[in-house]
């Protein structure tokens, strides 16, 4: 009878936002108008559901000062572009095509600059545009960001220079992120996405040839992924966490979690950055 009683004003509350929609739009208007006039003009106001819905929510016939809302697909804020469905595929085609013009005037200069100069601008014009928000987009799907290691690919043969990829820059960023939450830097609701670590004792002699057993020991970072997770927030930083913490070397993070995760960001994003996965790791950090 509760979870009746629930439903019901639910979806009361639910029918009376979408029936007084327009009202509260119109109210919010006669209001910033009193405030600031000429705040919102509605021929330029449009709206943006967000839904992984097949069929999502239809809001046709919200109208401002008489005007109605143009509903979009994509919006862009700040330099971010936002889909309807938060698959960060616009945001990502929309970092390569603008890294691909950048690198197109690049190849003009090609003739008259040697390879550690292309080099040099290349980081600076073109790469910095795939880079911004990618802790965001990490999320995206394989095929769109298969298209900005397409746009460094080009870059390397025509400037003749070797970069370490775009994704372990990507999990080098995250990681930086990290650190700032478990260090109490970040501010507001983003702690609540701080990295929780426990400690998986190892292996004993009955469960070690068990296939069930996790080959993952020390402290690992706590992973919060179900059945029921979005593809793009397994492949996103919260799913993406787990994964860089464990390939890191247990002294480092004994270390870190005992001396402060900031004595170890330096190292351990070189690490990830590097292409062989070759550092040597320094016992003595950790006794």
């Amino acid at each position: 009878m509760t979870s009746q009683r629930h439903l019901l004003v639910g979806a009361a509350l639910i029918m009376r936002m979408y029936t007084d929609t327009n009202v509260f739009v119109d109210e919010s208007c006669e209001m910033l108008d009193k405030i600031q006039p000429e705040a919102f003009e509605p021929s330029k106001t449009s709206m943006m559901v967000v839904s992984q819905k097949r069929v999502p929510f239809d809001p046709t016939g919200i109208v401002m000062d008489g005007v109605a809302v143009e509903q979009i697909s994509e919006m862009k804020l700040v330099g971010f572009t936002f889909d309807s469905k938060m698959r960060w595929g616009a945001m990502v085609d929309r970092a390569a095509r603008k890294a691909r013009t950048r690198l197109a005037a690049l190849r003009k200069l090609s003739g008259l600059l040697d390879a550690r100069n292309l080099k040099t601008m290349y980081m600076m014009f073109v790469r910095s545009t795939m880079e911004y928000g990618s802790v965001l987009y990490m999320g995206a799907a394989d095929s769109h960001l298969a298209k900005l290691d397409r746009v460094q690919a080009s870059a390397e043969r025509m400037c003749g220079f070797k970069m370490e990829s775009l994704g372990s820059r990507r999990d080098a960023a995250a990681f930086s992120l990290a650190v700032k939450m478990l260090c109490g830097k970040c501010r507001g609701v983003l702690n609540d996405f701080t990295p929780q670590l426990y400690h998986i004792p190892e292996c004993t002699n009955s469960t070690r040839n068990s296939t069930r057993s996790n080959s993952l020991t020390g402290l690992q970072v706590q992973s919060h992924i179900t059945t029921k997770s979005l593809d793009v927030t397994r492949r996103g930083f919260t799913g993406a966490i787990p994964r860089i913490f464990a390939k890191l070397p247990q002294p480092w993070i004994r270390f870190g979690a005992l001396k402060g995760w900031h004595r170890i960001e330096a190292r351990c994003k070189r690490l990830l950055l590097s292409q062989d996965m070759t550092v040597e790791v320094k016992t003595s950090d950790a006794q």
